[in-house]
Formats: C-alpha cells, sequence, structure tokens
C-alpha cells in the first residue's frame, strides 16, 4: 500500500472545524500543559476512499473532519498539540488521543489512550503502548514511560517540528502495514 502523505492544513476553513470538533481533547490537553502546534491532514493514496471505505466510515461516524481530494484520496484532519517538557506531540482523533516522544537514536515511544491491536510484537525503532484511558491517565502514563527510558539511558529529541512528528507515524504506519 502507497503511503500516507502528511502536511499541513492552510485552509482556515477546515482549521476552524478541526478545532470545534476537537475542543474537548483540546481543553483537556492544554490544561496539562500542551499547546497548539498546528492543524495537520493525512492523506491516503489514490483511490483510498473506496479501498479503504470501512475506514471511512469509521472516520465519519466518529466525526472525524474529513475530505475528499482527487482522485478518490480519502483525507482526515486533526490538531497537533506540543509539549516541551518531556518533549511531546499530542493528537486527538476519534479513537482518543496519542501521544509521540522522539529520542535521538531515531527510537520513538507513542502512548495511545484506546485500545489497539497495532503494537510492535518485539522490540524495535518504536515502542507503542495503548489501553483506555483519560487524557490525563495516559499522559501521565506516557510521562513515566519516558522517564523510564531516560533512566536506561537514552536521550529525548528536544527539536520538536512538523518534520519529527511526521518521522515518528513512519514508524507507526510500518507497524501498521
Amino acid at each position: 500500500m502507497a503511503a500516507i502523505a502528511y502536511d499541513l492544513v492552510q485552509d482556515s476553513h477546515t482549521a476552524d472545524r478541526v478545532r470545534r470538533r476537537f475542543a474537548a481533547p483540546i481543553g483537556r490537553l492544554t490544561k496539562i500543559g500542551f499547546g497548539e502546534y498546528c492543524i495537520y491532514r493525512e492523506t491516503g493514496p489514490a483511490y483510498s476512499a473506496l479501498t479503504a471505505f470501512p475506514v471511512a466510515l469509521l472516520m465519519l461516524l466518529r466525526r472525524e473532519v474529513v475530505s475528499l481530494m482527487a482522485p478518490w484520496r480519502l483525507s482526515g484532519a486533526f490538531p497537533l498539540l506540543i509539549r516541551t517538557g518531556p518533549p511531546t506531540y499530542a493528537y486527538p482523533f476519534g479513537l482518543g488521543v496519542k501521544f509521540h516522544t522522539l529520542f535521538e537514536d531515531g527510537t520513538a515511544l507513542v502512548t495511545a489512550t484506546f485500545n489497539s491491536q497495532l503494537v510492535p510484537a518485539a522490540a524495535g525503532p518504536l515502542r507503542k503502548q495503548a489501553r483506555r484511558l483519560s487524557v490525563e491517565a495516559g499522559w501521565n502514563w506516557h510521562r513515566e514511560s519516558v522517564e523510564g527510558l531516560l533512566k536506561e539511558g537514552r536521550s529525548v529529541d528536544r527539536n520538536l517540528g512538523f518534520a519529527g512528528f511526521v518521522e515518528v507515524c513512519r514508524l507507526e504506519d510500518q507497524v501498521a502495514s
């Protein structure tokens, strides 16, 4: 399957729709120290709206901000928030919230606040943990896990930016494929 494209949303109408749709989790993330970084879009390959029709239906049922791009590409827009201590990305979407922290050695930790089958079976560049939690409990679990990895001698990548976020997403996409 072709890769998902990640890009920044420039359209203020779409950005406003995303902020309204995710106002509650954005508010909870803001209370625990995260700030909005950008609104971004994930777009599937050509004809993904047809080939991934069940995904499209789930996105619509979960009130995602979706659009159809030529040729029949399924696209969803989401808020991306960051926190500098420890450097972490957070983004809410229909299933819950994910927290991403990238380390200088190229490994990443992903924590999801919902159950997921897409967890790597073996240790590799991506460590992912997922279980049904509140935003606040998910953040605490993620933060404590980052602290544990720091005690193991890893160093957090402090360069928060869209390219780093996409790097973690690509690692996660590899696990899913």
